[in-house]
């Protein structure tokens, strides 16, 4: 049991069987200094590595590419729990800021490295931010990883502290009855080029983004509780972006 919702309660939440596994020699990480990793960044680069895989953004044809990487991350409760059980090992390259730098200076890639945190928004943020890269033209080759993974019961507190799990452990988004969320474990990566430089490589391309948007709701009756006139907005200005009509 990796978390809880107050006290001598289980966790309401979607969880990964496996966080601890690692293979961090592709990564060039010594056994030694795995362990002190944050496992949400373990996880991320192996997802990154199969996204790249998939999108041909491997070997030869990626040398010569100017890549920019961004990882949607919230928190790491990981070394807390480790000082709480007694661990007294300096983190080191365990650091938050290093997650995206270490993957960079493995790939060699020489765009912007960057985490992003809006806990979240994080994922939608750094996809925004990877597309306006791409369309100044100053990268040709975007790489956007997230991640989650509730490995503290400290996470569940903070974010019933904060009203924003929901009492009856339901999801339901967009209804009237909607009274929070229940948290949920995973990662995703998606490798993003120029379709024009896409179809002139011969790539795979698995989907189009025709255009994002992002805003932030501003005040409202709770700091956790959503604005449906700023997520109106917000889809407003996406829609106008990628020229779409509703």
């Amino acid at each position: 049991e990796r978390g809880g919702q107050g006290e001598g309660a289980g966790p309401y939440a979607s969880f990964l069987d496996r966080v601890d596994e690692f293979d961090p020699a592709p990564f060039r990480i010594s056994p030694r200094e795995a362990p002190l990793i944050d496992p949400q960044a373990r996880i991320v680069y192996e997802t990154v590595w199969e996204a790249l895989e998939d999108g041909g953004r491997t070997g030869r044809r990626a040398e010569d590419s100017t890549t920019g990487l961004w990882i949607a991350y919230s928190h790491d409760h990981y070394h807390e729990e480790r000082v709480r059980h007694g661990a007294h090992e300096g983190r080191g390259l365990g650091l938050e800021a290093m997650i995206a730098n270490r993957l960079s200076y493995l790939m060699d890639w020489h765009g912007p490295s960057a985490l992003v945190n809006t806990l979240c928004s994080s994922s939608l943020v750094a996809l925004h931010t990877a597309v306006q890269h791409l369309r100044s033209g100053d990268i040709d080759t975007a790489v956007i990883g997230a991640v989650h993974a509730a490995l503290s019961p400290e996470y569940f507190r903070s974010m019933g502290d904060l009203m924003a799990l929901s009492p009856r452990h339901r999801c339901r988004a967009f209804d009237d009855t909607a009274d929070g969320f229940v948290p949920g474990e995973g990662a995703v990566a998606v490798v993003l080029r120029r379709y024009t430089d896409a179809e002139r490589d011969g790539d795979r391309v698995r989907g189009l983004v025709k255009g994002a948007a992002v805003n932030h709701g501003g005040r409202t009756t709770r700091y956790s509780a959503p604005s449906p006139r700023a997520q109106r907005d917000v889809v407003v200005s996406a829609l106008k972006d990628a020229a779409v009509p509703p």
